[in-house]
C-alpha cells in the first residue's frame, strides 16, 4: 500500500479553492467529481469536513454510541466489587500520558515543518532535501530512543503503583488483579513506545490514515471489550483490548509505511537535529502549561465529588462528559489540519494559512454553539417533563455555563494550535499564573456555591478573563511573527541582490 496523501497534500491555490468552494486540500482536477457526489458528501464538503476529520469525528462520537452498551454489560457481567478495579485499571494507566511530556506535539511540530522539503517516493519511501530527510531520521531514532526508556520507566512506575494502590484495596484478596495488572501494563508499555512513529506520520501530512485506525481501534476494542466481558474474561478484559490495539497499530506502520521509517531510520547522520536546542524548549513549555491547565476544568470536579458527593459529582460528571465530547469532536476540524498548517507556515504561505484557520474554525464554532444548545435544551425539556432521568444531568442553568465555558476553549483551543503551528510556545509565565488565578477562583466557587458555582466559575473565567487574553495574544504574536519572517526574508533577497 503507498502512503494515503491524496486527501491530506498540500493545497491548491487559495484562489481556485475558494472560486469553488470545494474542501481546504482537494485539488481542481477533483472539483467535477465533488458536484455529482450525492447531497450527504456534498453537504459534508461544504463543511470543511474532509476524510482525516470525518474519521476524528466518528472516533469521538461512537464513543458516546458505544458507552451506554459497555455500562450494560459491565452491569450483566461484572460484580461490584469486579467493576471498581475495572475502572481503576483505566484510571491508573490513564497516567500513563504524563510520561509523554508532550513529545507527540512537538515531533508532529518539527516534522510538518521539515515536510516542506521531502515528497514521496513511488515505491513508499522519502526524498527530497538532503539535509530536511537526515534531520527527520535524526528526529524519529531520538524520539524512538526516548519513548523507549520512558515506556520503561512509565511501566515499572505504573506497575508499582497499581499494585500497591490494589493490594489495599478491599476484597484485594478475593479478586484475580495481579496478572491481569501486569499484563495490561505490558501491552500498554509496548504500545507507548510506538507513539513516535504515529507523530512521524501525523507530521508527514498522513492524518487521514491515522484517524482512520483511530476509528477502527475504537470500534474493535468496543467488540472486544463486549465479547470477552460475555465470556468471563473478568479483569483480563483490558488486556485483551490493549493487545488489540498493539497489533492495529503494529499493522498500520509495517503494512503500509514500512518503506517510509526504512528511509527514515537509514537516512545520513550528516545533519543531525539538535533535540535539546531544537525541540525541548517548545515542548517542555506545552508539558508545563499541559500540567497547569488541570486547574482550569479537571480541578472542579474532583472538588464537586469531594464536597457535594458521588451523585452531584455524577451529574457533572455525565453533564461534562456529553459537552466535552461536542467540543472534542469539534476541535478536529482544525487539528486534523494542524500538520498542513505547520508545511504552509514553513513555506511562508501566511494567507493560506490564515484561511484554512479562519474558515474551518468558524465552522466548527458555529456547529459545536448548535450542538450544546441542543444539549440544553434537551435537559429543559426533561426537567420540564419531569422525566427521572433528568437527575442524572445538571440543571439547564449550570449547562448552559458549562455550554458557554466550553466554547470560549475551543476558541482558545484554536489560537493557540495555530501559534503552536510555527514551532513556538510563549507566555509560559502568563499560562502558569493564569491557571492558578482559575484555580483559586473555582475552588471558592465550588465551597461556597457547589456544582453550580463551579459552572458560572467555568463560564467566567473561559469567557470573560482566558478568551479575551488569548485573543490579545493571538492578534499580537500573528502580526508579529509574520512580520518579522517577511521583514528577514526581504533582508536576504536584498542582500543577494545586492540592493
Amino acid at each position: 500500500m503507498s502512503p494515503d496523501d491524496s486527501n491530506d497534500a498540500d493545497p491548491a491555490s487559495p484562489k481556485a479553492s475558494a472560486a469553488t468552494d470545494e474542501p481546504i486540500g482537494s485539488s481542481a482536477i477533483e472539483t467535477d467529481s465533488i458536484r455529482r457526489r450525492s447531497w450527504p458528501r456534498r453537504a459534508l464538503n461544504r463543511l470543511e469536513i474532509d476524510r482525516a476529520t470525518f474519521f476524528a469525528m466518528s472516533a469521538r462520537y461512537w464513543k458516546l454510541v458505544a458507552g451506554p452498551v459497555t455500562v450494560l454489560m459491565i452491569a450483566r457481567f461484572f460484580s461490584p466489587e469486579v467493576q471498581g478495579y475495572f475502572y481503576m485499571f483505566n484510571t491508573v494507566l490513564g497516567f500513563q500520558t504524563y510520561f509523554e511530556i508532550s513529545i507527540p506535539q512537538a515531533i508532529v511540530m518539527n516534522t510538518s515543518h521539515l515536510w516542506s522539503k521531502l515528497q514521496w517516493t513511488t515505491d513508499g519511501g522519502l526524498t527530497g532535501d538532503a539535509g530536511a530527510l537526515a534531520r527527520l531520521g535524526s528526529l524519529l531514532r531520538t524520539a524512538a530512543a526516548a519513548f523507549a526508556a520512558l515506556a520503561v520507566v512509565s511501566g515499572i512506575t505504573l506497575a508499582a503503583v497499581g499494585i500497591w494502590m490494589f493490594s489495599h484495596a478491599e476484597s484485594s484478596d478475593q479478586i484475580d488483579w495481579f496478572f491481569p495488572w501486569l499484563g495490561l501494563v505490558g501491552f500498554a508499555v509496548l504500545t507507548f513506545a510506538l507513539t513516535p512513529f504515529l507523530s512521524v506520520l501525523e507530521g508527514c501530512h498522513q492524518v487521514r490514515p491515522v484517524y482512520r485506525m483511530h476509528l477502527t481501534r475504537e470500534i474493535i476494542g468496543n467488540l472486544v471489550v463486549w465479547g470477552t466481558m460475555a465470556a468471563g474474561a473478568n479483569l483480563w478484559v483490558p488486556v485483551f483490548v490493549m493487545a488489540v490495539r498493539l497489533l492495529i497499530e503494529i499493522g498500520l506502520l509495517i503494512g503500509s509505511y514500512r518503506r517510509l521509517f526504512g528511509t527514515l531510520w537509514r537516512a545520513p547522520r550528516t545533519d543531525s537535529l539538535d533535540w535539546r536546542l531544537e525541540v525541548m524548549p517548545f515542548q517542555i513549555r506545552l508539558f508545563l502549561k499541559g500540567v497547569f491547565a488541570f486547574l482550569r476544568s479537571d480541578l472542579m470536579h474532583v472538588l464537586v465529588f469531594n464536597l457535594q458527593g458521588p451523585v452531584v459529582g455524577g451529574q457533572m460528571g455525565l453533564t461534562w462528559t456529553i459537552l466535552s465530547s461536542i467540543r472534542n469532536a469539534c476541535s478536529s476540524w482544525v487539528r486534523t489540519r494542524v500538520p498542513q498548517l505547520g508545511t504552509l507556515i514553513q513555506k511562508r504561505d501566511w494567507n493560506e494559512a490564515d484561511r484554512i484557520l479562519f474558515r474551518v474554525g468558524r465552522i466548527a464554532v458555529v456547529v459545536m454553539t448548535g450542538l450544546v444548545l441542543a444539549v440544553v435544551a434537551v435537559i429543559v425539556l426533561m426537567n420540564a417533563g419531569s422525566f427521572h432521568i433528568a437527575d442524572r444531568f445538571l440543571g439547564p442553568a449550570p449547562t448552559l455555563f458549562l455550554a458557554i465555558g466550553l466554547v470560549a476553549a475551543l476558541i482558545k483551543e484554536f489560537q493557540w494550535l495555530y501559534l503552536h503551528a510555527h514551532g513556538r510556545s510563549p507566555y509560559l509565565g502568563f499560562s502558569v499564573v493564569g491557571s492558578l488565578v482559575c484555580g483559586a477562583v473555582i475552588v471558592a466557587a465550588v465551597m461556597s456555591h457547589g456544582a453550580t458555582g463551579a459552572a458560572v466559575a467555568f463560564a467566567f473565567l473561559q469567557a470573560i478573563f482566558l478568551l479575551p487574553l488569548s485573543t490579545w495574544a493571538f492578534g499580537h504574536l500573528r502580526r508579529q511573527w509574520h512580520s518579522d519572517d517577511a521583514s528577514a526574508a526581504a533582508s536576504v533577497t536584498s542582500t543577494v541582490t545586492g540592493d
